[in-house]
């Protein structure tokens, strides 16, 4: 299926869009600006003309007046892409029913639901830490929690993500971003 990169008037990313959502600002004339690659859908038979009906929209489209606050909502399916689906005590990389949102410092000790303090964890190193600090438990973390960015979680969430808009969102990244290292950019 194909997904348009959806931007705010001033460019920064804000979502993916369907093409049909596409087809719909493009035709009300809500697109600002656009990049990339152009993808035509073909419509029905126009009664006036007889003709098929052809829209293209491009890849990567900035919507006018399309306001984004920035915030990432922290869900299991948005931390586990975060942390690759892996264990942040083991190492080792699970399937999503493997796998639960570590507390870091447990809520039942005072620890926040937020995104520095939760991380992936398999259900076997989550049930043996319980609600311990990890100072107790000599345990450290193997990766460090972190906010992602808009860009990243798009590109985190993101299927068939063109080519365009790799870069696009690569570009959008900051030169310490964890995801230079794991996304091969082609």
């Amino acid at each position: 299926m194909h997904q348009v990169l959806t931007l705010d008037q001033g460019g920064r990313p804000s979502r993916w869009s369907s093409w049909e959502e596409a087809i719909v600002y493009k035709v009300k004339g809500l697109i600002a600006w656009s990049l990339g690659d152009e993808t035509p859908y073909h419509g029905g038979v126009s009664r006036l003309t007889g003709e098929d009906t052809v829209v293209t929209v491009p890849n990567i489209i900035a919507v006018a007046n399309e306001v984004f606050d920035g915030r990432i909502p922290l869900t299991n399916h948005n931390l586990f892409n975060r942390d690759n689906y892996i264990c942040c005590y083991c190492g080792n990389q699970f399937c999503r029913g493997q796998l639960t949102r570590e507390h870091i410092v447990p809520t039942s000790r005072g620890g926040a639901n937020n995104w520095m303090n939760c991380a992936t964890a398999c259900k076997t190193c989550n049930n043996r830490k319980s609600d311990a600090l990890l100072e107790e438990l000599g345990w450290k973390l193997l990766y460090v929690p972190y906010v992602p960015t808009r860009a990243e979680a798009l590109i985190l969430a993101g299927r068939n993500i063109q080519s365009d808009q790799m870069q696009y969102l690569r570009d959008c990244l900051a030169h310490n971003s964890p995801l230079l290292t794991r996304v091969e950019f082609g």
